[in-house]
């Protein structure tokens, strides 16, 4: 079944507020649906294993070939591929969604 932890929903409302103030004139309820919306096309992608049951910071700062792939040949015009790429990277059982490891893992990506 495709889903994400339940825990995950409030840090990744929190998460499209602070992308929402970065993006001209796009809404928080907007970037979430979109995310949500990205995780349903590449579902392949994000469900094809199960979340960990918590946070792990080399995993969620280090690409692996197929990270590679999906922001080489991710389609969305609705959000970056590496703001999803950081958003898979973050979901956990524990925690729902790490919004402070999005932001590492994005530096990670930027070094890179």
């Amino acid at each position: 079944m495709k889903t994400i932890p339940q825990n995950a929903l409030i840090p990744l409302t929190e998460l499209s507020r602070l992308l929402s103030q970065l993006a001209e004139n796009k809404e928080p309820i907007t970037i979430l649906k979109d995310s949500i919306q990205a995780m349903d096309t590449y579902s392949e992608y994000f469900f094809s294993q199960p979340w960990p049951r918590k946070y792990h910071y080399n995993q969620a700062t280090e690409c692996c070939p197929t990270d590679l792939d999906f922001i080489n040949n991710q389609q969305s015009e609705a959000l970056s591929p590496m703001h999803l790429l950081c958003i898979k990277k973050n979901i956990n059982h524990q925690n729902g969604f790490t919004p402070i490891g999005f932001l590492w893992t994005l530096w990670a990506l930027n070094q890179s």
